[in-house]
Formats: C-alpha cells, sequence, structure tokens
C-alpha cells in the first residue's frame, strides 16, 4: 500500500538526483575526447542539491569514474497501524546514473 508507494517515489527521486549529478562532466578530459567522466565533488553536490530541494535526505556517492550513485532515506507515515503502535516505518530508495557518450544515438 502506502509504504509501498512512497519506496517508489523515494527510487524515483534517488533516479533524479542520481541524474542531475551525472550531468556534471569532467569538461577537461569530455573536451579532449578523452573519457567522459564526472567531476566528482560537483556531481555529489548537484545530487544533494537536488534532494535538498526535494525535501528528502539522503546519500550521493560517486562510485566511478562515470558513475554516481544516491540513496534516499525517509519515514512512511503509517495511517491503520497506529491502533497498534506502529507510526511510522523507515523507508529507502536507492538509483545509479552512468554517463555514456554516444554519437548519433549510438554509444560509444
Amino acid at each position: 500500500g502506502g509504504r509501498t508507494f512512497a519506496e517508489q517515489a523515494a527510487r524515483a527521486t534517488a533516479a533524479q538526483a542520481a541524474r542531475a549529478g551525472g550531468q556534471q562532466v569532467n569538461l577537461d578530459t569530455a573536451s579532449r575526447g578523452e573519457t567522459v567522466a564526472t567531476h566528482p565533488q560537483a556531481a555529489a553536490t548537484a545530487a544533494q542539491t537536488y534532494l535538498t530541494n526535494a525535501g528528502l535526505t539522503g546519500t550521493a556517492t560517486v562510485t566511478g569514474p562515470d558513475t554516481i550513485t544516491v540513496t534516499v532515506i525517509g519515514t512512511y507515515e503509517t495511517k491503520y497501524l497506529t491502533i497498534i503502535g506502529i507510526s511510522s516505518l523507515p523507508i529507502q530508495g536507492t538509483s545509479s546514473a552512468t554517463l555514456v557518450r554516444s554519437y548519433q544515438g549510438a554509444p560509444r
């Protein structure tokens, strides 16, 4: 029910934050036609900013030269479980974004 929906929303937000971080490309190597890689500090900051603007907390980690992973951590406020003393449940959503260089729509 509600918790499942909240976890799906957390995963979707993590995916959007990871994409925001993935847009922070290391222009030094990319402009020379070398490897496409994230700018690690800028990527983590962009993802964290996205989470903050969404009103959520979590972590953003550059897990490789071209990948950023974001985990959203939150709480689902229960509606019916309060009658047995459970007012909230933890939720978590994780997603990663990987930079891919492409030419005419084909990965390179």
